[in-house]
């Protein structure tokens, strides 16, 4: 196994040499760990954020695995204002080479799941890999906090902020029963 490298700080890329992996024999591997406040493409990690990863040789292709935690600024779904959430995800990838039979002549790879990298590089970047995991373990509907006012539909002033005179709209006829029985199951 390869040493291992340790990086700190700001970075912008996520660039892994991969010269000793590819010369050694199947299961050569390294282990890259990141720490710090990384920039990810259009999303930063705040510090501490950590990504651990393990690059290994499967001979016919590189496979990376390993967790990625830190924390994100969104927008609220609710009032919009800034939303910090931890994000922690698993990293799972694999790249080929180019001149891996399993490449298109236009060097992808027919399966959208898999990397592909040029037989002559020395380094694979994992920032856009980083950023799209990130990205999926970030809540659908992140919130800056559970008891979120949001936005008041009628007005649009923050509910968090100030409270707003606007007079709430009548429920259309056709849902209160599903009212009536929501709030059977709140008693």
């Amino acid at each position: 196994m390869a040493a291992g490298a340790v990086v700190e700080g700001l970075k912008a890329r996520m660039k892994v040499n991969i010269v000793d992996i590819r010369r050694g024999l199947q299961g050569a591997s390294q282990d890259v760990v990141a720490e710090g406040s990384m920039k990810l493409g259009d999303l930063a990690l705040e510090a501490p954020a950590r990504v651990s990863v393990r690059v290994s040789n499967a001979m016919t292709r590189l496979l990376v695995r390993g967790t990625l935690r830190g924390t994100v600024t969104v927008p609220c779904s609710r009032c919009l204002e800034p939303a910090r959430i931890f994000v922690e995800a698993e990293i799972d990838e694999e790249f080929l080479p180019a001149s891996s039979p399993e490449v298109t002549e236009e060097g992808e790879s027919p399966w959208s799941d898999l990397n592909v990298f040029g037989d002559e590089d020395n380094e694979i970047d994992l920032t856009e890999i980083l950023r799209q995991n990130a990205i999926a373990a970030i809540p659908i509907q992140p919130l800056c906090r559970e008891d979120c006012g949001g936005l008041c539909p009628n007005c649009g002033e923050n509910r968090n902020q100030v409270t707003c005179q606007c007079v709430e709209m009548a429920i259309d006829p056709r849902l209160e029963s599903l009212l009536a029985y929501q709030q059977r199951l709140k008693e």
